[in-house]
């Protein structure tokens, strides 16, 4: 999506490039650490260690809690982006292919 982007004139069509970078390496990075937060639970579930399955658990749901109202305005900016000024980039992207 980058690429396309690039050969495109307007201004604005760059800041939507690089807002969407960083949110989806935002998003890869949580989706990364939900995996490694399953891995400790699962193995430490496995072996019969429960104490550290709740510890880890509590804290699995603190940095859920800590991260949700980022991950809430990620998708309100996201769509007040593409709705209020970026409609017309999104129209010659998805219709041209």
């Amino acid at each position: 999506m980058f690429l396309l982007l690039i050969y495109l004139e307007d201004s604005s069509s760059c800041l939507m490039s690089s807002s969407q970078i960083i949110l989806h390496s935002y998003f890869a990075n949580i989706e990364q650490t939900g995996r490694h937060f399953q891995a400790i639970i699962a193995s430490a579930f496995a072996k019969g260690d429960y104490h550290k399955v709740m510890s880890s658990a509590s804290r699995v749901l603190q940095y859920v809690a800590a991260t949700h109202p980022i991950n809430a305005l990620a998708f309100v900016f996201d769509g007040v982006n593409y709705g209020a000024s970026d409609l017309q980039i999104s129209h010659t992207l998805l219709i041209q292919w």
